[in-house]
């Protein structure tokens, strides 16, 4: 590398001494009037070009009068101008051409990350390139001095800039290096135009006409950026300028701008022209900044896409009036990626882009809100707390983080990649969805991603992750609101159509913001009133810190009980511990133990009664309706077993088992327990003493508790003797038994029990650690294939014998929710083949996942949804037909039927007749283990019509067993998952330190069924439940959803424009003759020179266009850096404008464009830089 650096130090000693003898020769030569000198030194000579100098006439306003302009054989004749002309001229071009390839490779280098650092380095050394080429000609006049004077104290001030700014500011920041390359332009034109060869010779109307338009653009670059900075960093108001008659004010400025460039390009008087430019100046800048200001700042990344094709036009202009190749093809290339990136912008956004340009979309006023979000303004709001979400996030599987424009501005970014960094250490899978206009420019979020360190190959584009949102757990939005609001999908919505993020679909969504407020599209977002939607309101840099210290708490054990799954693994160590140690003193180090660990309990604070079931009412009823069910499907039976099962059926369980007794007196309860509790289940009362708690009478539990916990729904007799001030958690099904919630506000003298309802527990996953359904549906799933198996004669597995072969044991399960699952996964893993459905199409996947076969049932026309109403009974009939031709021909086929499709609280849904039964082989069994809430006034036991509760019969030789409540024929696990789950629920109540009744709280809320005497619960509350949960045979509304979600629009591809082109006829011929019409209009109109530039212009704009659309979304800020950067090419436009150096108002300005253009490439590139080191993958 010194090496190198040596040469290139003795390279340019060399040439510098070899040319200073001519400096002073030639820079006479340049300013001779007469042309240049006819004498050479000795040392040096050089060819000029031919040029014609017209004669000095003191009329400088009739300078247009000599006859060798334009069309007079000035330019025209293929005679160069002095200023561009170079002493070697071939390798210009070549050099030219290398830089113009790097400047293309360096934008095909943002395809992806590995190539973009690569691409960067190309483009800086493609702007090295030009600007030492460009000392080779004329218009530099060798002014090193002059030119290093000023570029390096403007690349220090670049680099200053580009290393302390924050990504945060980045937008604000493209916007500022946007307007230095606009006032650039605008000073190159100025420098052109008050050049001595304008003023010698006379410029032709295309001439003209490029200054003009290129100091109209530049104007409208330096100021606009300006705006648009002032916006983003808030030293303005974000809001729109939204004047009344702000359509008109543009109109009257484009008609002024136009009138004077007529004026311009046709006087002969420089005065005139002098006095119209500058006031045409003047409009520009109004205009562009009345333009935008009129647009607000949901439309920034759209109007910084704007900026950046705005200058890159204006460096190409400035290439045409200098006819300059490179320019041209570098102000093309950065004209084309602007432009296409506002168009994806408008696309992502759902914008107009025209409209946005003039600054007219957004008419808060005259457009309405939609009546989606108007139907949603009364809802309630669901707000949550941090530890809720903390503990939300630490239990999911799935996790999927929405950042907004929100996290840019709190900071946020670095605690959302810890959270992320505790996330997948405890193997939850977390990804990063961004909106293509998430930000206030594109891709500026991945940005601020990168530089926290989250890998880029986590973070998902909108389309990527919508295709999977619907299997995350948690869906946590951060600071965002319209790239997320549902109203898009609501055709009355002036939002409709815009590609959003489609959140709503995950099992829970949790919102990190500040307030209700509307997005910048001044939308209500119905988003925040959804039932699995959770408002965290505060900041998002406070929340995160919150949210991210619980989590690391958690994780430093420093709350033990928040797993419930390690603190069982803890109890197995202990009880293993006991095993390998046992001596006659076990009992009492055990005892020792206990008494040592009572003495750290917290003083209790609340009493907790555990009461044994009753023996009578509920149950009894239910046993008698099994008896009179049983006699009416004897007849259709061949043989009933001669000894009924249902004695050996176990129906009792204990609330709470005595190895959790220590955990409840940690929270500060004090337990009470009802003598023999535990009798029927082998649990012995000395059990529950040793851990601490008290054994007493029943009488003595219900006088001194305050929260009596129960398994099973209380009996009229336990309602009576319940005292006042208490709190009864049990089973309650209180969608079936509305005359017991009747009877238990009956006594206005005991108007203050809260009876609770374990059933009714929500299904979100923050509540998953309280479902008690879920923990015995496990259970009834596996129980039921055991008992299957035990009755069934043959084997599970196929085997192969001296025989022959046995084949496996082919098993049914209907019901594809817990207990169906659980089926699955347990005959598959005894070697059976495991056939399944459920009306739900989307159980299909976990149906497979756990290695059943799908059973797939056509329902098209029964589930479509724009039918008549009056059709619905004909297609339910119709769709039933199909189903029972169906299940006869699998069931037929099967050895073992397991029927698990229950409604928790309705009657079972009748799926199997007594006739499929008897279609199955002689020896087969049959569960069915809905028998709880069959229909029995109607002949049916559950999902099996023949089934009895809790009994085994014999149907034409096929084993029918029927279970109410198979978990309990496994007690002991059945009570340690319920009491596992009582203390959850009892630690989300507050624990007993602060133990309360909260129904603000959304899961008691929805527990609580009596409270202070009135009965809370309602049909409708529990239906919305069940539509969320996953009960089979509910259509679930999110498959409306996601019927309506198929008609927003797709992230576009670069196909887009070219296939509305190829799809119509008429706008094909119509652009065919158009362009047939411009050909020969350019063909009579340009010269040669100009044909050529154009040609140039239009390859440019076509590569760019093919470039740009091949860049990674991901990539789109880094591209929008590196754009700008290139875009300081305009120096070498500054660079042959010296001159005569400070004897002249052209040479000051170019001085000027190039002080501001080495400020632009110096800062862009090392900015471009600094973002993609961060990205890592």
């Amino acid at each position: 590398m010194n090496a190198t650096l040596k040469a290139i130090i003795i390279l340019v000693v060399a040439l510098t001494i070899k040319y200073a003898r001519c400096k002073s020769n030639l820079r006479n030569q340049l300013t001779s009037t007469q042309g240049p000198a006819q004498d050479s030194s000795s040392f040096f000579q050089i060819r000029l070009p031919e040029i014609s100098i017209p004669p000095i006439s003191t009329n400088l306003g009739n300078y247009k009068d000599y006859e060798g302009g334009r069309n007079g054989g000035g330019w025209d004749n293929g005679k160069v101008e002095l200023s561009s002309y170079s002493f070697v001229p071939s390798l210009l071009n070549a050099v030219y051409l290398f830089s113009a390839l790097c400047f293309i490779l360096c934008l095909t280098g943002l395809n992806n990350h590995k190539t973009s650092k690569r691409g960067n380095v190309l483009g800086f050394i493609g702007i090295v390139a030009a600007i030492v080429v460009t000392f080779s000609q004329v218009g530099f006049g060798f002014r090193y001095e002059l030119f290093f004077i000023i570029v390096i104290p403007a690349i220090s001030i670049g680099l200053f800039i580009a290393h302390h700014v924050s990504m945060v500011q980045m937008p604000q920041l493209v916007a500022l290096f946007h307007s230095f390359v606009g006032l650039a332009a605008l000073f190159v034109g100025f420098s052109k135009y008050h050049s001595e060869y304008f003023e010698s010779y006379e410029m032709s109307t295309i001439h003209l006409v490029e200054l003009y338009l290129g100091t109209f653009i530049g104007a409208i670059t330096f100021i606009g950026s300006l705006v648009a900075a002032g916006k983003l960093s808030g030293t303005l108001d974000s809001k729109s300028l939204n004047l009344k008659i702000k359509k008109v004010i543009n109109m009257v400025c484009i008609i002024i701008i136009i009138i004077l460039g007529y004026y311009f390009v046709q006087l002969k008087s420089i005065y005139l022209k002098t006095l119209f430019l500058y006031v045409s100046f003047l409009v520009d800048s109004f205009l562009g900044f009345h333009l935008v200001a009129s647009i607000g700042a949901a439309d920034m990344p759209v109007v910084i896409s704007a900026l950046n094709s705005y200058s890159g036009f204006a460096t190409a202009i400035s290439g045409f009036l200098l006819h300059n190749n490179l320019l041209i093809i570098s102000g093309s290339l950065i004209g084309s990626s602007g432009a296409i990136l506002s168009y994806i912008m408008c696309i992502g956004m759902n914008r107009d882009i025209f409209n946005i340009i003039l600054g007219g979309w957004d008419d808060y006023d005259e457009l309405g809100g939609g009546s989606l979000q108007q139907a949603e303004a009364n809802k309630r709001v669901n707000s949550t707390t941090h530890k809720y979400v903390a503990e939300n996030l630490i239990n999911a599987r799935n996790v999927v983080i929405v950042p907004g424009y929100g996290t840019a501005v709190s900071k946020c970014q670095r605690e959302l990649a810890e959270i992320c960094i505790i996330l997948k250490s405890r193997n939850v899978q977390v990804n990063f969805a961004i909106h293509p206009v998430a930000g206030r420019m594109p891709g500026h979020l991945n940005v601020l991603l990168a530089e926290a360190n989250v890998p880029y190959n986590i973070v998902k584009e909108m389309n990527e992750i919508n295709s999977s949102i619907d299997k995350a757990d948690i869906v946590l939005v951060v600071g965002a609101n319209d790239i997320v609001n549902p109203s898009s999908l609501d055709p009355s919505s002036k939002i409709y159509g815009m590609p959003i993020i489609e959140v709503w679909k995950s099992k829970q969504v949790i919102i990190l913001k500040r307030s209700l407020n509307t997005g910048y599209s001044a939308i209500d977002n119905p988003l925040f009133y959804f039932a699995n939607s959770y408002m965290l309101f505060g900041d998002a840099k406070h929340s995160t810190n919150q949210i991210l210290t619980i989590l690391s708490d958690y994780t430093s054990h420093k709350y033990p009980d928040v797993s419930l799954s390690d603190a069982h693994l803890d109890d197995e160590k202990a009880e293993v511990r006991s095993l390998c140690f046992l001596s006659e003193d076990s009992s009492a180090s055990i005892r020792e133990d206990l008494e040592a660990l009572a003495e750290q309990y917290p003083k209790a604070r609340r009493v907790i009664g555990l009461v044994k079931e009753d023996t009578g009412g509920t149950q009894k009823g239910e046993a008698k309706n099994g008896d009179e069910k049983g006699e009416n499907t004897k007849e259709g039976a061949e043989a009933e077993s001669s000894t009924p099962r249902s004695a050996d059926v176990n129906l009792s369980i204990v609330p709470i088992t005595p190895k959790f007794v220590p955990k409840l007196k940690k929270m500060g309860f004090r337990i009470l327990v009802e003598k023999d509790i535990g009798t029927k289940i082998m649990i012995e009362d000395e059990e529950y003493v040793n851990y601490g708690a008290e054994i007493t009478s029943k009488e003595d539990v219900l006088r001194q508790s305050n929260i009596i916990l129960k398994v099973d729904p209380p009996s009229e007799k336990f309602i009576v003797e319940v005292p006042n001030n208490t709190v009864l958690i049990s089973y309650l099904w209180p969608s079936i038994n509305k005359e017991l919630l009747q009877i238990a506000v009956q006594n206005k003298e005991k108007n203050n029990i809260t009876y609770m309802a374990i059933d009714e527990v929500p299904r979100s996953t923050r509540a998953q650690k309280i479902d008690i359904r879920s923990s015995m549906s496990n259970l009834q799933g596996y129980r039921a294939v055991i008992e299957a198996f035990f009755m069934l004669p043959m084997f599970s597995k196929s085997s192969t014998t001296a025989a022959g072969t046995i084949h496996p044991a082919k098993v049914f399960v209907i019901g594809a929710g817990v207990a169906g699952l659980q089926a699955i996964i347990t005959a598959k893993s005894m070697g059976s083949i495991v056939y399944s459905h459920d009306s739900k199409a989307s159980t299909e996947e976990e149906v497979k996942s756990c290695g059943g076969i799908f059973i797939k049932i056509p329902s098209s026309t029964y589930r479509e949804k724009n039918e008549l109403a009056k059709d619905e009974e004909k297609m339910r009939e119709d769709f039933l037909n199909i189903q029972s031709k169906i299940f006869k021909r699998v069931i037929s086929k099967c050895d073992i039927l397991i029927c698990s499709a229950s409604v928790p609280g309705k009657a079972s849904p009748k799926l199997v007749t007594t006739e499929m039964i008897k279609l199955m082989k002689r020896g087969s069994v049959a569960v069915d283990l809905c028998t709880e809430f069959g229909d029995k006034q109607s002949g049916w036991g559950g999902n099996i019509q023949c089934s009895q509760s809790n009994k085994n019969i014999i149907i034409n030789g096929v084993h029918v067993l029927g279970r109410d409540k198979i978990e309990r024929n496994m007690p002991l696990q059945a009570s340690d998952l319920f009491s596992m789950n009582m203390i959850n629920l009892l630690d989300e109540m507050g624990g007993g330190l602060q133990f309360t009744v909260d129904t603000n709280n959304d899961i008691v809320k929805a527990l609580v069924v009596v409270k202070d005497g009135k009965i809370l619960y309602s049909p409708d509350r529990s239906m919305d439940k069940l539509v969320k949960s996953e009960s089979v045979f509910l259509t679930d509304q999110s498959e409306d959803n996601q019927l309506v979600s198929k008609k927003t629009i797709k992230y576009p591809t670069g196909t887009r424009i070219t296939e509305k082109f190829i799809e119509s006829d008429l706008l094909f011929y119509i652009s065919l003759i158009c362009a047939l019409m411009v050909t020969l209009l350019t063909g009579t109109i340009f010269s040669q020179s100009d044909l050529h530039h154009l040609f140039l212009f239009t390859l440019s704009i076509i590569v760019g266009y093919f470039c740009v659309w091949s860049v990674t979304p991901s990539l789109h800020t880094p591209l929008m850096s590196v754009t700008n950067a290139l875009s300081g090419v305009i120096i070498i436009g500054s660079m042959i404008e010296y001159g005569s150096g400070f004897k002249s108002l052209s040479s000051v300005l170019s001085m000027i464009a190039t002080f501001l253009s080495a400020v632009n490439l110096s800062g862009g590139f090392y900015v471009t830089k600094r973002m993609l080191d961060m990205f890592i993958k």
